[in-house]
């Protein structure tokens, strides 16, 4: 039984409540994530997608009012191409998102058509983004490398539960000098009937990072850390490891 599964606003409210208890630094905690996964059309390969996403780049920054970033993730290690390609858009909040959508409705159409003569969408799915972990705030996600997680509420696990592990394990990474950045998302609308209560996501810039990470969480004890923090809160299992690139938007 998932104790913790919630949908739509209550899924929002409970996030949001736990924020508080998570972080207190004046960066958002909590917003928007849209997924659309496609396959290229006949004869259309990436090189047709990277021309019709610059010409958004611009698009994004003359039309939208609130800031929206995008990346184009690819799968790097897999056992299963659901998709050619991802686009991946973050907003600070669900009310951005929501108006990005009424702007792109409102003047987004030609482009629309060509991103769709290219790569036309397959799924589209909502979640909220939730941070974990993030050392380099402070500088720009240029690309890299993204592991997925697929995770699931233990039985009788709690938010502050949650919370109180968060904290410690953030607390260890940085004291290692872990490069990645932690983030989670949970799945609101568009997932699968049988989607996990929450993917998390590790960002690495290189992986070379990525491989540095990996040994020195190993060398250090994180695994055996992990299990006694997280072994009555939640069960992940290793996903895929995504490529991803930004696209641009509106800052």
């Amino acid at each position: 039984m998932k104790t913790l599964v919630l949908a739509g606003t209550a899924l929002l409210t409970s996030l949001c409540a736990v924020s508080t208890l998570a972080d207190h630094h004046a960066a958002p905690m909590l917003g928007g994530v849209e997924v659309y996964g496609c396959d290229f059309e006949d004869g259309k390969d990436m090189d047709d997608f990277m021309k019709v996403a610059a010409k958004w780049d611009k698009f994004a920054d003359k039309n939208f009012s609130r800031t929206y970033e995008a990346h184009l993730m690819t799968h790097y290690y897999f056992n299963d191409r659901g998709a050619d390609a991802y686009w991946v858009g973050f907003t600070n909040n669900h009310g951005d998102m929501g108006t990005i959508a009424d702007e792109w409705a409102a003047t987004g159409a030609k482009l629309q058509a060509e991103f769709d003569e290219v790569c036309p969408a397959k799924t589209h799915i909502e979640y909220t983004w939730m941070k974990v972990h993030n050392d380099r705030e402070d500088q720009p996600i240029n690309g890299g490398l993204v592991d997925f997680q697929r995770c699931n509420f233990q039985e009788g696990a709690t938010w502050e539960m949650l919370m109180k592990a968060d904290a410690e394990m953030s607390a260890f990474m940085t004291k290692i000098g872990q490069n990645g950045r932690v983030y989670r998302w949970f799945p609101m609308h568009g997932s699968r009937p049988n989607s996990p209560d929450f993917l998390q996501l590790t960002w690495n810039d290189k992986a070379s990072d990525r491989g540095e990470d990996i040994d020195s969480f190993i060398a250090n004890g994180g695994l055996e850390l992990a299990g006694t923090l997280y072994g009555s809160v939640v069960m992940c299992e290793d996903g895929a490891t995504m490529a991803h690139v930004p696209l641009g938007g509106r800052e």
